[in-house]
């Protein structure tokens, strides 16, 4: 059961003022803007409760299913749902993003099924940035840039952050993401988590959120062109 109501947007995710889409859990009924990889089964994925519902039993990514390119904002909500569920583990509120998988360079979606099955070291290969909000049982906080070659993952020491009770769970967190030329910014509820000045940055790619042992919920997603 959702505990917070989505709120009401474009229904017709048409470009206005730069907003490429504007999702609203409430008019949506499927998955058809989104493709999921469990490791254990697709049911734990759903929209239900006017959210989009991560129910996951172990690993487990939802991609939104079209591309993006930069420059670009992703904002979502989520809650990460604490309420005495088999999965209500408060940890893990993570993502990738402007992500490319060598194996499937023109579409991260054809190699879905075949070659990613929702198991985190699937995902090593890929060419993406990646944050993990609340790691390890909720004690870490990491920005990483994967490079897409031999599983390279590197961590620069001013992105990887250790304090405890990082998620409050049952309250609504604000996530945003920019990238915009070199800067590559990660917030959340408007305070500045990670500021990354990449010169050789990732302008093309997908989004998808992740998690592993955890029940969240997305209350809402929107997409925009920060140069319409």
């Amino acid at each position: 059961m959702s505990i917070f109501s989505c709120i009401k947007v474009n229904k017709n995710h048409q470009e206005l003022d730069g907003i490429l889409y504007d999702i609203d859990f409430n008019e949506l009924e499927d998955l058809n803007y989104f493709k999921s990889e469990t490791e254990i089964s697709d049911d734990e994925v759903s929209v239900k409760n006017s959210c989009l519902d991560i129910d996951a039993i172990k690993g487990a990514t939802v991609w939104f299913k079209n591309k993006l390119v930069a420059p670009v904002k992703i904002e979502y909500t989520a809650v990460v749902i604490d309420q005495g569920g088999a999965n209500d583990r408060v940890s893990d509120l993570n993502c990738f993003f402007m992500a490319i998988d060598p194996n499937c360079p023109s579409n991260i979606l054809e190699c879905a099924d075949s070659i990613r099955s929702g198991r985190f070291g699937d995902y090593h290969r890929l060419r993406t940035y990646y944050v993990g909000y609340g790691g390890h049982d909720n004690t870490t906080t990491r920005m990483r840039r994967y490079t897409g070659y031999n599983g390279e993952r590197p961590l620069l020491k001013n992105h990887d952050l250790r304090f405890p009770h990082i998620i409050e769970p049952n309250k609504p967190i604000k996530v945003e993401i920019m990238v915009q030329k070199e800067i590559i910014t990660y917030s959340h509820n408007d305070n500045i988590i990670f500021k990354m000045n990449d010169t050789l940055a990732y302008n093309e790619g997908w989004f998808g959120f992740r998690t592993v042992r955890n029940h969240m919920q997305i209350l809402d997603l929107k997409i925009t062109n920060l140069n319409p």
